[in-house]
């Protein structure tokens, strides 16, 4: 015997109300989809990032680098900080970069295959790794560079990693790239981090470097991560 329309309408209107649920809760994990006020969001993190330290532990002191006014105009950052630091002791210098940015399209074309060659280096080569900064195994991508010319040599290392809210680390832009085309998402932005070296240090010293400069930043990771809450 088939059921009357009043009643397939009666346990029709439940069913599909269980089904859009759990597909916005889906979606919403998926997605790692933040919640909130976005402004709210951004002055928080804002305000972690102007409360990091100068200077790390007793010998590396930095002093700040003005970055490009065409990365400024691209990236209409919310956080932009540039670091050059110097080892007191060893002599040893390392620059520290880091943006996060309101809007996550913004960040899709802040990336070193793409912004570094604009200026001139060659990508030599590019390893995915894990490096452990206190209790976390952050996503890097170790990026080897050169730029030549009739009066300039150099080689530089950098190691880059992205930070997402909803508590995502990746070593390149995919995150970003998905929220750009997400309207709930891109108003969350993302950050970067770039640890860059001299290529002439060991490997093992640039890791060793890199755990040191990106362990003084954790609060501002876990504030971009954080994201609001889920």
């Amino acid at each position: 015997m088939r059921a009357s329309p009043a009643i397939v309408r009666t346990h029709l209107a439940p069913m599909i109300c269980v089904l859009l649920l759990a597909g916005m809760w889906g979606d919403r994990r998926l997605f790692h989809l933040p919640t909130g006020d976005p402004s709210a969001y951004h002055a928080a993190v804002r305000a972690v990032a102007d409360a990091l330290p100068q200077d790390i532990g007793d010998h590396w002191k930095g002093t700040d680098v003005d970055p490009p006014v065409s990365a400024v105009e691209m990236l209409k950052p919310n956080v932009l900080r540039g670091t050059r630091y110097r080892n007191t002791v060893t002599g040893e210098t390392a620059t520290l970069v880091v943006v996060q940015c309101r809007d996550a399209r913004d960040m899709t074309g802040h990336f070193p295959p793409i912004c570094y060659p604009s200026h001139g280096w060659e990508v030599l080569d590019s390893t995915f790794m894990k490096i452990r900064v206190d209790e976390i195994d952050v996503p890097v991508t170790r990026y080897r560079m050169t730029i030549e010319s009739i009066d300039r040599f150099s080689e530089i290392v950098i190691y880059n990693f992205f930070a997402h809210p909803g508590g995502a680390l990746e070593a390149k832009r995919a995150t970003a790239l998905k929220a750009a085309e997400n309207p709930r998402l891109k108003v969350f932005g993302a950050g970067q981090f770039q640890v860059i070296v001299n290529a002439s240090m060991p490997e093992d010293r640039q890791r060793e470097v890199f755990q040191v400069l990106v362990k003084a930043m954790l609060p501002l990771v876990d504030a971009i991560k954080q994201g609001g809450s889920e």
